[in-house]
This record gives C-alpha cells, sequence and structure tokens, in this order.
C-alpha cells in the first residue's frame, strides 16, 4: 500500500508520475508527450514518488540511462532513452561512450526484444547515436555478424505486427542498416536467405544499403531478386522491384540478357497497379519507372502503360496533399 499522502500525489500526477514533468493546462505531462519546458524540482517530486509508489525509476543522466538499457535491456529504459533524444535532453557524447564499450550488448538488445516498439525505440537509438559518432563501422561489423539472426527477429515478430508497426520498425532498421558499414557478404546471404524464405517485406531492410559490393561479390544478386518478383503476386513486388532498382543504379548491367523477363514482370505489375480498386501505389510506379530505364529498348512497349501509371500516381499524390 503506498504511504500516506502519496495516493493524493498519484491522483494528482497519475498512475504513472512522469520521468520529465511539464506543467501544462490539463496538469502534469509528461514531456515526450506535451512539450514544453520541463520543471526540474517537479519531475524530482515525481521520482520520490515513483519510488514510494514502488513504480520504477529511470535515471535522468544520460550515461546512466544509456548504461540501464545496455546492462538491463529494458524496454522502458530504452524508451526513455528515446524520448530524451527526441526533446533534445539525451547528452549524445555520454551516451555514445556507453555504446563504444559496449557495442555487442547493443546488437544483442536488438535480437531480444520484448515487443515492436521495443525493437523501434532500440533500432531508433541506435540510428542517432551512430549518426552522432564513429562507431558505424565497429558496429556494421557486429551486425552484419548477426544480420540472419537479426532477420529471423524481424521474421518472429513481423507476422504479429499491426501494418503500420510493422512498416515503422523495418524504415527504422533500415536506416540503422545504413548508417552502419555493414559488410557486403553478410548482406548477399541474408537477402538470399530471406529470398529463399520468401520474406520480401523484409527486402526494404536494404534499400539504402550500397549494392555495387554486393553485386560484385555475386553477379547473380540481381536475377535471383527479379526470378522472386516474377513468382510474387502483383500486389505484393513493391519491395523486390524496389531492391531491384537499387541495384540497376549501382550497376546498370546486373540484369543483361534478362530484360524480356524484366519487361514481363513491369507489364504486369503496371496493368494490376491501374486495375486495383485501392488506386495506383505512387512508390511502385515510380520504381517501375527506373527499372524501365534498365530494360532499355526491350521496355518500348511499356511506354502507354507506364504513362498512364505515372499519370494515376500524380494525381493520387496530389489528392493526398490536398487531404
Amino acid at each position: 500500500m503506498a504511504a500516506p499522502g502519496v495516493a493524493d500525489l498519484l491522483r494528482v500526477l497519475g498512475p504513472e508520475p512522469p520521468r520529465r514533468a511539464v506543467l501544462t493546462a490539463e496538469g502534469v505531462r509528461e514531456k515526450s508527450e506535451a512539450g514544453g519546458q520541463e520543471v526540474d524540482v517537479l519531475s524530482a517530486v515525481c521520482a520520490v514518488v515513483r519510488r514510494i509508489a514502488g513504480l520504477p525509476v529511470l535515471p535522468l543522466a544520460t550515461s546512466e540511462l544509456a548504461t540501464a538499457c545496455i546492462t538491463t535491456n529494458s524496454a522502458r529504459a530504452w524508451k526513455a532513452l528515446y524520448d530524451d533524444i527526441k526533446t533534445g535532453d539525451a547528452d549524445f557524447a555520454a551516451a555514445t561512450a556507453v555504446l563504444h564499450k559496449s557495442l555487442a550488448a547493443a546488437v544483442a538488445a536488438l535480437l531480444a526484444p520484448k515487443d515492436a516498439a521495443h525493437l523501434l525505440h532500440v533500432s531508433s537509438c541506435l540510428t542517432t547515436l551512430v549518426g552522432q559518432s564513429p562507431l558505424g563501422r565497429d558496429l556494421g561489423v557486429l551486425l552484419g555478424a548477426r544480420l540472419q539472426y537479426l532477420a529471423d527477429t524481424l521474421m518472429r515478430h513481423g507476422s504479429i505486427m499491426r501494418r503500420d508497426v510493422r512498416d515503422a520498425v523495418l524504415t527504422s532498421m533500415g536506416r540503422l542498416l545504413a548508417a552502419c558499414e555493414v559488410p557486403a557478404n553478410d548482406t548477399v546471404i541474408t537477402v538470399l536467405r530471406l529470398l529463399g524464405h520468401r520474406q520480401d517485406d523484409l527486402l526494404r531492410l536494404f534499400l539504402h544499403i550500397p549494392m555495387a559490393p554486393c553485386l560484385h561479390l555475386h553477379p547473380e544478386l540481381a536475377v535471383n531478386v527479379l526470378n522472386r518478383a516474377k513468382a510474387t503476386p502483383p500486389a505484393q513486388r513493391y519491395p523486390a522491384l524496389a531492391l531491384l532498382a537499387r541495384m540497376s543504379s549501382a550497376a546498370a548491367d546486373c540484369l543483361a540478357g534478362h530484360e524480356a523477363v524484366l519487361v514481363e514482370v513491369l507489364a504486369s505489375t503496371l496493368a494490376f497497379q491501374l486495375a486495383s480498386p485501392a488506386g495506383v501505389d505512387a512508390r511502385t510506379a515510380l520504381v517501375v519507372s527506373v527499372l524501365a530505364q534498365a530494360a532499355g529498348a526491350a521496355a518500348a512497349t511499356l511506354a502507354p502503360l507506364l504513362a498512364q501509371t505515372l499519370q494515376h500516381a500524380s494525381a493520387s499524390l496530389i489528392e493526398k496533399a490536398k487531404n
């Protein structure tokens, strides 16, 4: 039972008193949610109330908070660090100093998330910290060695995520991989594994990673992705086609000799887009336009379909902007 007076404070501060407290017209709120200027004395009071009430108390100092993230992999701690980065309260030098000593533990945190939100917060924090430090190469090597396990983690959790949450997680993880220097060999092995398991959606992880080194190691990688796109229903082709566009931009001849198959895939994709009740997906339309250039003269037959699709995509984007 809460000590005398604490119950009254909890009624004022809420069942979970804020870690960084701000005063708003609605009362005391968490800074990450309400914005505004933190009231340090009020934050200290909230910490005391939380401790007396038996609630977890997370440190305000970035070095201590980052250490808690690494040593416990607590979802609450990572969320707090994520919030501090978002509100500008994080000390990047202190956080990167902790991360530098514990890169392996940081990678382990990615492989053992409690839920999708936990994974999103870990990956977002690491992406930001890597961008503020020279740790990208070292973290990239460690991530590369565990990349297949990370893909397995996303396979397990992805099937139970809402679509918008899954999109956010894949976007965040893709940014992290792009911020790190993941070895090309590890990327190739993981892409081939995803193709073999028909996990096309996870190919989005690699949309911002340099593809030239991967194609140098495995020249047939683009053809493997093309064949996977051909075997995939048109509604689900965006990830494979987007990765293929990335590859063709890195090596214009990566699909040499396979132009006819590429045109067949693009034509059926465009036809589906135009007939879809949901309307044309602008992302897919733009990716197809990039790949049409890779098909060269063979893509001449696509011109009418492509022009019509891009027109619909432009109209859709304009309509969304209005709304």
